[in-house]
């Protein structure tokens, strides 16, 4: 059931890259082409959607990044209602994304689309490259992963639904 469910992230992400594709945007690294980032000097690996390098309201010379997500009802109306805010991770992800040490095309902002599985709706935000927020935290990941700090657990947001809260919390999963 859950390889099910990725593939079908994967369906929707191409049907989105087509739309656009058919709305007169030129995008480049996306589907099975995709391009890795690597991000701080732990090297983290990331796979961005893709990149927006032509199209309506796109400047040629200022290339975007693209991120796709595909979600049930509750959580489209929150981004629909909330925007990004009601998403920390994914605001992470992509200001992570855009301070990558690999990019194909230097980028100062992301186009996120949502897509409501269901009804096929579409709502978007753009986000803008935010050093004041990525270089901390990509800090802080370097000086876990490659110093060898431990931190102590300190609850914020991004525990909320984390996989891993248990190894911080030591709650039963």
């Amino acid at each position: 059931q859950l390889q099910l469910l990725l593939d079908d992230g994967h369906y929707q992400e191409s049907e989105i890259v087509d739309l656009l594709t058919r709305a007169g945007f030129g995008l480049d690294y996306v589907g099975d082409n995709q391009a890795e980032v690597t991000i701080g000097k732990a090297g983290i690996k990331g796979h961005p959607d893709g990149f927006i390098l032509s199209g309506p309201q796109i400047n040629p010379s200022k290339p975007a990044m693209l991120e796709i997500k595909a979600r049930n009802y509750q959580a489209f109306k929150k981004f629909s209602d909330q925007g990004l805010k009601a998403f920390p991770r994914i605001k992470a992800q992509t200001q992570l994304y855009m301070h990558g040490n690999n990019l194909p095309y230097p980028v100062e902002e992301t186009h996120i689309i949502f897509k409501h599985k269901e009804s096929v709706k579409l709502a978007d935000v753009i986000e803008k490259k935010d050093s004041d927020f990525a270089l901390p935290l990509i800090e802080q990941v370097d000086s876990i992963i490659v110093d060898g700090y431990e931190p102590q657990p300190v609850e914020n947001p991004l525990c909320e639904g984390c996989r891993f809260s248990s190894l911080c919390w030591g709650t039963p999963t």
